[in-house]
């Protein structure tokens, strides 16, 4: 692999590797601070509600109070008991001895009811328990001495919350409280009904809480007792049994994650409302709450991909310069390899490589600096070589000279050694 390759491939991996880790330090970050955003939103939501379900009930309690302190009301049932303790069949006898009272105080009740829009039903019942007059006809005569709001109602004022009203098949919530007489004694209870669209409406209104956020209660027994926002007709019929409710129905506050009654993943607050026995639940789907985060994705990605691409392009520049000097270097020192010492390495930068590039030509003046001393030296070296030479060969003359010199003297010398050799061998012969 060729260097600017590597150099390229090693950026990029860098700075991917960097920008992924940034990345991910700044996600997980983000989802935290969202999530305690999220979770500190909901927790304000819960509060608010309570505040308004607070109010709410606390003017519904007023309102009755005022109801049975009134006069004008005292003295229709303090008439109306007078007639019930001298019959044996109270209620028959009561709306046949006095049908005008029965209508009269059963029209002060219908006034009631028009006049205040979220009571949905009034009635009057006796000590004993017997409902003598009410808005639903249908329930003058009934006995509701078994009933807890009947039996609280006598005492002081009692709120019974969402509950299933057998007799009137549906979720009620009923406020009674006792009707006294001037010298403050109880005569009887005064019993209403409320209307729960009010309590849906509170719920249902979801300022702050986005496409997905509702707000919803749930009563000890696991239903849903207020309307959902997204489906009708779910009070008191909708079982919600997911981890956090079992937590607020054990008397608990606090929030996390699950997956909601439509089976939707939410980031859910919870509080326990032990006055009302229902837990109140604010929540938000989880896609909806991280969507600043999926848009930081997003964001991230779009970044992410800018950032490789300028990588990418500027490590090519580099890189092409880089191996364009190094190039130029790398034929500079071929050509010099050569001999060729006059060449010039055309790189000017002032970096390192421009260092690199200065090193080469110092190199290559050295060189040819040396190559000049050599070449002086090789010629004096020659004339010294020459020199010697014609010294040898003079010398080589001489010994010739000097060789052929000796060469003949001793001929001489063998030839003269013949003759004296002859002539002793000549003497020797005559003697004989």
């Amino acid at each position: 692999m060729k260097i600017k390759n590597k150099i390229a491939l090693f950026t990029i991996l860098f700075v991917l590797f960097c920008t992924f880790t940034i990345s991910l330090f700044i996600y997980f970050r983000s989802s935290s601070a969202i999530e305690e955003r999220v979770e500190a939103q909901l927790e304000s939501v819960v509060i608010l509600k309570k505040n308004q379900l607070d109010s709410f009930f606390e003017n519904k309690i007023k309102l009755m109070e005022l109801f049975v302190n009134e006069n004008f009301f005292i003295d229709f049932v303090l008439e109306m008991e007078s007639v019930h303790e001298s019959a044996d069949d109270s209620l028959s006898f009561f709306k046949q001895h006095d049908p005008l009272l029965h209508s009269g105080i059963r029209e002060y009740l219908e006034k009631l009811k028009e006049d205040n829009e979220y009571f949905t039903e009034f009635s009057i019942l006796t000590l004993d328990g017997i409902v003598h007059a009410s808005t639903n006809v249908q329930l003058e005569g009934t006995i509701r001495d078994h009933e807890k709001y009947y039996n609280e109602g006598l005492r002081d004022t009692f709120i019974q919350s969402f509950y299933y009203d057998i007799s009137e098949q549906e979720p009620s919530i009923v406020i009674s409280t006792p009707i006294k007489n001037y010298e403050d004694e109880v005569i009887s209870v005064l019993l209403a009904r409320l209307d729960l669209s009010e309590i849906s409406e509170i719920m249902l209104e979801t300022s702050g809480l986005g496409e997905t956020g509702e707000t919803y209660l749930v009563n000890s027994y696991n239903f849903l007792v207020s309307e959902s926002r997204f489906e009708e007709g779910l009070a008191l019929k909708k079982i919600i049994t997911n981890p956090l409710v079992t937590d607020c129905l054990a008397g608990n506050d606090g929030h996390g994650h699950v997956e909601d009654y439509r089976g939707v993943n939410s980031i859910v607050s919870y509080s326990w409302l032990p006055e009302r026995e229902v837990c109140l639940v604010a929540s938000i789907s989880d896609q909806e709450a991280f969507q600043s985060i999926t848009n930081l994705q997003k964001i991230g990605l779009i970044t992410m991909f800018v950032v490789i691409l300028l990588t990418i392009t500027l490590s090519l520049i580099v890189t092409r310069q880089l191996t364009k000097n190094i190039s130029k270097i790398m034929l500079s020192v071929r050509e010099i390899g050569k001999g060729n010492l006059d060449t010039t390495v055309q790189v000017r930068s002032k970096d390192e490589m421009g260092e690199l590039a200065d090193s080469f030509r110092n190199m290559a003046k050295d060189l040819k600096k040396f190559q000049g001393e050599v070449k002086k030296y090789n010629l004096q070296l020659e004339k010294m070589v020459k020199k010697r030479t014609e010294e040898l060969e003079n010398k080589n003359i001489q010994l010739e000279k000097f060789n052929k010199l000796a060469v003949g003297r001793e001929m001489k010398m063998i030839d003269l050694k013949k003759k004296l050799r002859k002539f002793e061998e000549g003497d020797n012969s005559t003697s004989d």
